[in-house]
């Protein structure tokens, strides 16, 4: 039979205080990351930023082609940097990402709202670059392997959770003459993700808050299982 301590419950994943914090800032992301951007985009600039559909599609290839050129040098970076660092860095990237949205509202001439939409995805490409590598890395350099699971259950559901009540959420600022609101309250958002950042590099030990010090810190098991060489002298 299985050993009661086998067994784990969500209380054991939050009862970790560095885990805990890592879920709130994923909660805080996913509704100012990927959700918001799918939903948010598309109705707040053709709806508010009076800008084309055409410029919307332009503003998705720019963001993508914006990932393809600085994800290997940021991916760089992120390796020297600390992990809360970069969950700052995200933060702080993606509020001034959605300010950028904001302005495209301000009534000004045509080109500079577009301009505004272009900025905008080519910033929110930027933190995802930093998003990637640092938030599925940080929850499971937390998680032990009793745990992770349940860790990665909860994460992935932030996400799922974003994705669902976004678009009800950006329509519904929208259709109340709003708009400025929701930007507002993502920016805000992003600030405390940016707290948490903070928080984490406070919290955090240096095996888990810097990208590979705890790998290199673990016996290698591949060599414990090699046989030791012995020297023969000629004697038993």
């Amino acid at each position: 039979s299985v050993p009661p301590a086998a067994f784990t419950n969500w209380d054991d994943v939050l009862a970790h205080p560095g885990l805990r914090l890592v879920i709130v800032a994923s909660l805080l992301l996913a509704f100012t990351g990927y959700p918001a951007f799918d939903s948010g985009l598309p109705a707040f600039s053709t709806v508010v930023a009076h800008v084309s559909i055409r410029v919307v599609a332009i503003s998705v290839t720019v963001n993508t082609a914006f990932i393809v050129a600085t994800q290997l040098l940021v991916l760089r970076l992120v390796r020297r940097l600390r992990r809360s660092v970069a969950v700052t860095l995200i933060g702080v990237i993606w509020a001034a990402s959605w300010a950028v949205l904001g302005l495209s509202a301000l009534p000004t001439l045509p080109a500079a709202r577009v301009a505004c939409v272009l900025a905008f995805t080519a910033l929110f490409g930027l933190g995802e670059t930093f998003f990637s590598p640092t938030m599925g890395s940080l929850l499971n350099s937390l998680a032990d392997d009793r745990i992770r699971g349940r860790a990665n259950s909860i994460s992935g559901f932030t996400m799922s959770l974003g994705f669902i009540a976004s678009p009800a959420i950006v329509t519904g600022f929208i259709a109340t003459g709003a708009a400025a609101m929701w930007i507002v309250l993502l920016c805000l958002l992003c600030f405390g993700t940016i707290g948490i950042g903070v928080t984490l590099g406070r919290k955090l030990t240096s095996e888990q808050d810097h990208v590979g010090t705890h790998a290199a810190t673990l016996p290698d098991p591949a060599a414990s299982e090699r046989p030791e060489r012995t020297v023969l002298d000629g004697t038993e």
